[in-house]
């Protein structure tokens, strides 16, 4: 395995601004939610909170490709087998390229999606952690959904259908406000250089 130095520069200070943005209480949130629809429990002393416990849980795909299932039975299948060493981590990242290509057919937003490299290596736990809100979110808009909630749901677009009649009503309706169509000035009598007379309303 390559070795990995330090880091330095702005990676480190990117690393650092990461790190301060992350919510151990959103992480308690998404906890929660799998743990209420994929009927497990994640310990927390197993799985210590604040980022790296999560990130080995998550990791192989494995709970992510359980979660895509449960709101979409057959959708990812299992593994026919479990594979180990080198090759395995390819199968991973594999994994968890193929949950969130599923998951933004079911709603999410690329906005919301994160690298591999953010769960698998840890580079941002906290875009992940907002991979499962926005899923969560999403899922609340299938017609079968029940359950703990997370996230928002999406809220319909106000879509208005209008008939033939109408569209051609409303398009009669307009007045066209052309040169020489207002009642009050014209361009008649017009000289280039000349200045324009307007008509007197007033009366006087």
């Amino acid at each position: 395995m390559a070795f990995k130095g330090p880091t330095y520069g702005m990676s480190a200070e990117v690393k650092a601004k990461i790190a301060h943005k992350y919510s151990v209480e959103q992480e308690r949130n998404v906890r929660e939610w799998l743990e209420g629809h994929l009927n497990i429990t994640i310990d927390e002393y197993e799985v210590p909170y604040g980022g790296q416990g999560i990130q080995l849980y998550l990791k192989d795909g494995s709970v992510l490709r359980k979660m895509i299932n449960k709101f979409k039975p057959g959708a990812i299948p299992e593994p026919k087998k479990k594979y180990i060493g080198e090759f395995a981590k390819g199968k991973h990242r594999e994994m968890i390229e193929i949950v969130m290509k599923e998951a933004g057919k079911m709603g999410v937003k690329n906005q919301s999606m994160f690298d591999v490299n953010d769960l698998y290596e840890a580079r941002n736990m906290t875009q992940v952690l907002e991979f499962i809100v926005a899923f969560g979110g999403a899922v609340q808009a299938l017609p079968d959904f029940s359950g703990p909630t997370l996230g928002v749901k999406p809220t319909e677009e106000n879509r208005r259908h209008f008939t033939d009649e109408e569209i051609k009503a409303a398009r009669d309706s307009q007045v066209s406000m052309q040169a020489g169509s207002n009642k009050f000035a014209s361009m008649s009598g017009t000289r280039v250089g000349m200045p324009r007379h307007i008509a007197d309303v007033t009366g006087q």
